[in-house]
């Protein structure tokens, strides 16, 4: 009997070497099979031989896996786990080829990865998903069937930048990519699936880049570039000529979160912003031989484009005008309407992201799942405990509460949250709760997203909101000062459309508010003082000028202030000296500049502070692993009357500590993925038949 099993057991291995290491799928199939013809006893192993044979023979495209998995139900009908992997083969092969039989709509999901939807792609085949790896910036590959998930890109460190927005050739045998260089410049590069060997299509005068689209044919690649005037641009890809040419030159934002191909390749469709305000999306159709643009779908909503249907003549869309996502369908012929708007579904996430419709009519789309909140707990820095029970600081719109932070007088709790029809990761509401009778209240602004920061200004009455809002059909880039009371925004800091603010905080009397302003185009950062009543500025220093050669490394993170002192903190991490450092501003002085109050080497490093109480700056330490990644998060404190620091408690690695009380009683801060979760849907049979053909 052993010896039967040991046989079993070596055609099973040899059968999954040639399947797996060779690629023969052929040649794996007959040891599967003569496996089951020879042991058909030993059931475990049979049942799993048969199981195999069945993913080989949908490798090489052929029928008999059907055949395969039925076998496994009539004859091991008492291999739970096989049966239902056998089951589920059976059900998504049906679907696939078959979706006629099924007579209502059916709703499957293919997969949950760890990166958000707008950075992953599905094969045209619907075998491979490429994502970026959020743990090492780099292109990855997941076979659907084995599970099995690889490193496309893999060269060098986590700091020589890193890998976005994949796109799959019609063929599946390439993948193109945006490779974004640490010095912020990007790359238009191009991977050969068969060979591994990456091809730079485009690597010089642009910002931005973005794949969004891939014809048919093969042929072409749409892409969407920026300059440094700020316009974006619409353009194509020859394959073969290697050339890129302008469609169009947009001096407002333009961003589509998708963007199609017609089945002939000749019309390009996809969203553009039309008003100041961030809901008015219409949809649009370009020909491609003449330029040509067609209002398609115009409504006082958000409008975004799916796809077109199989056949070519309907276009399937996204809007929330009846107040909640729905699908629907265009007719279109020659690039322009042909009929009557029909909804397809309701209610369907606030936070899809469209993918494509595939030959057979399946819908596939991608879910923000969302994850990320926000908590309070009792803290006790002495304690070997620090941290008491954690409780959700709200239960409305659970995964979407990102920032918050304490008053100073500790009476309320002001953060930010997601609503809106967009993936979630942008925020749009104000939330305001009273710590004593938990009543909430809500201010809904018209911006584009808020940042993962929200700050009180020393009256207690307003917070400052880090933003991006649209201006003359523009992103800008701004600072909301935000009356809680009122909800009115009663001042506006400017940054423009390449210009940016870091963790704005304030004077202890509130006349001054103090900032770190960057600049997009010469990357430059300048720390600055501005007087509230008068709104003039003044740079206290230059990094780049600084005696602490505070330019050599990545830029600074989070700037605190003291809550009893008139002193700032930040961290700043060189990547270039491979050293972290913490600095202290004393306010007081009259050319004030940053003292190193501590310096960390490498592999140690400071990921960012986070408070200042007191004597007391509290900051996050982590280590390097091999990749560069920051692994085993410690919350550390720094007394700057000692000069001593030391280490509070270990963190999990998606914590994020953001708000102390200010009687340093309690704690706010964000637990769950740093980006939503992908979840990848598809739907069966929503369109109607004569749209498949």
């Amino acid at each position: 009997m052993h010896a039967q099993n040991d046989a079993a057991q070596r055609l099973y291995q040899e059968g999954i070497f040639q399947m797996e290491a060779m690629g023969d799928f052929s040649a794996a199939i007959e040891l599967f099979e003569k496996l089951v013809s020879e042991h058909p006893h030993n059931k475990s192993l049979a049942s799993r031989a048969l199981l195999m044979a069945g993913r080989c023979y949908e490798k090489l495209g052929q029928e008999e896996a059907e055949k395969a998995y039925k076998r496994i139900l009539e004859d091991y009908g008492d291999q739970r786990e096989v049966v239902n992997e056998a089951r589920v083969r059976l059900m998504a092969l049906t679907v696939r080829t078959r979706p006629s039989e099924y007579k209502g709509i059916i709703t499957r999901r293919i997969w949950q990865g760890p990166e958000m939807c707008g950075w992953t792609q599905l094969s045209h085949d619907e075998k491979y998903i490429a994502f970026t790896d959020p743990s090492t910036n780099h292109l990855a590959l997941l076979d659907l069937e084995t599970r099995e998930q690889r490193l496309l890109t893999h060269k060098g460190p986590e700091t020589d930048g890193g890998a976005l927005i994949p796109f799959f050739s019609p063929d599946g045998k390439h993948i193109v990519y945006t490779w974004y260089n640490q010095d912020q410049s990007c790359e238009f590069r191009m991977l050969n699936l068969e060979n591994g060997e990456v091809k730079v299509l485009m690597d010089s005068g642009f910002i931005f880049l973005s794949t969004i689209a891939w014809s048919p044919d093969g042929e072409y690649i749409a892409l969407i570039t920026t300059n440094n005037e700020g316009n974006y641009i619409l353009g194509l890809y020859d394959m073969e000529k290697k050339t890129y040419r302008k469609l169009k030159l947009f001096e407002e934002y333009f961003l589509p979160m998708h963007t199609a191909f017609s089945p002939n390749g000749k019309y390009l469709a996809y969203e553009r912003s039309y008003c100041e305000i961030n809901n008015c999306m219409n949809i649009y159709t370009i020909d491609l031989a003449t330029k040509e643009h067609y209002e398609l779908v115009t409504h006082p909503s958000e409008n975004f484009v799916f796809d077109w249907t199989p056949d070519g003549t309907q276009l399937v869309f996204i809007s929330n005008r009846t107040g909640v996502n729905a699908i629907y369908a265009i007719p279109v012929k020659n690039g322009r309407i042909a009929g009557e708007i029909i909804m397809l579904k309701t209610d369907i996430s606030q936070a899809i992201t469209p993918i494509r419709i595939t030959q057979a009519g399946s819908l596939y789309y991608g879910l923000d799942s969302g994850g990320r909140d926000v908590y309070t707990a009792a803290f006790k820095p002495d304690d070997p405990e620090p941290f008491g029970p954690t409780v959700k600081i709200s239960r409305r719109f659970e995964g979407a509460n990102r920032a918050a932070a304490f008053s100073n007088d500790g009476k309320y709790v002001a953060y930010v949250s997601a609503r809106q029809q967009r993936p979630m990761q942008y925020s749009k509401a104000v939330v305001i709760q009273n710590m004593e009778s938990g009543f909430e209240r809500e201010v809904v602004l018209d911006v584009t997203t808020f940042f993962d920061y929200i700050s009180w200004l020393p009256d207690n009455e307003s917070v400052v909101l880090n933003t991006i809002y649209m201006k003359d059909r523009q992103r800008h880039y701004a600072l909301f000062i935000l009356n809680t009371t009122t909800g009115q925004v009663t001042d506006t800091i400017e940054g423009g459309i390449n210009g940016y603010f870091i963790d704005p905080v304030w004077s202890q009397d509130g006349k001054y508010m103090y900032f770190l302003r960057g600049n997009y185009v010469d990357l430059k950062v300048i720390f600055a003082k501005r007087n509230m009543e008068t709104g003039v500025e003044t740079v206290l220093f230059d990094p780049a000028e600084s005696s602490d050669n505070l330019d050599a490394g990545s830029p600074m993170f989070r700037l605190v202030s003291s809550n009893d002192q008139n002193m700032l903190a930040f961290s700043r991490r060189s990547t270039i000296e491979r050293r972290s450092d913490l600095f202290l501003i004393d306010l007081e002085e009259d050319n004030p500049e940053p003292v190193t109050l501590l310096t960390i080497n490498a592999p140690e490093v400071i990921s960012r502070t986070f408070s200042f109480e007191g004597d007391q700056v509290f900051f996050i330490k982590s280590q390097l692993d091999e990749r560069n990644v920051q692994r085993d998060p410690e919350l550390w404190s720094f007394n700057i009357a000692t000069g001593e620091s030391r280490k509070i408690v270990s963190i999990p690695e998606d914590f994020l500590f953001i708000s102390l009380h200010p009687d340093g009683s309690s704690a706010l801060f964000n637990m769950g993925p740093r980006m939503n979760p992908c979840e990848i849907w598809a739907i069966d049979n929503l369109l109607p038949n004569h749209l498949n053909e």
